[in-house]
C-alpha cells in the first residue's frame, strides 16, 4: 500500500489498490467477527479482536487515502457497532454495515 498523502490517489491503478485494500480489510474484519462469535477460549477471542482492530485500521487508512467521506462515515458507523458488540451487543448491525461497506467501493 502506498503512503497516505493529502492529494489522494495519483492514478487510477493506485485508486484501485486502495479500493482493494478497503474491501480486503472489510472481508478480514467480517471473517474475524464470525470466528470471534464461535471462539470458546478467551485467548482466541482476544486474537480475533486484534485482527478486527487491525482490519479497521486498514479500512480507515484506505478511506482517507481515497478521500471518500462516504467511506469514512461508514467506518465511523462500523466502529460504533464494533464498540456496541464489544460491550455485549448483537453482531447483526456490525455484519450488516460491513456488507454495506464492501459494496460501497
Amino acid at each position: 500500500m502506498s503512503e497516505v498523502s493529502n492529494v489522494g490517489p495519483s492514478s487510477p491503478q493506485e485508486r484501485k489498490l486502495y479500493q482493494l485494500d478497503y474491501k480486503q480489510g472489510a472481508e478480514l474484519f467480517q471473517q474475524a467477527l464470525d470466528a470471534h462469535e464461535h471462539a470458546n477460549s478467551p485467548f482466541k477471542k482476544a486474537a480475533f479482536q486484534n485482527v478486527m482492530e487491525r482490519a479497521m485500521k486498514v479500512m480507515n487508512e484506505s478511506a482517507r487515502a481515497l478521500k471518500e467521506k462516504g467511506l469514512e462515515n461508514q467506518n465511523k458507523t462500523i466502529e460504533k457497532d464494533f464498540t456496541a458488540y464489544q460491550n455485549g451487543g448483537k453482531p447483526d448491525p456490525l455484519k450488516r454495515d460491513l456488507e454495506q461497506a464492501k459494496r460501497s467501493v
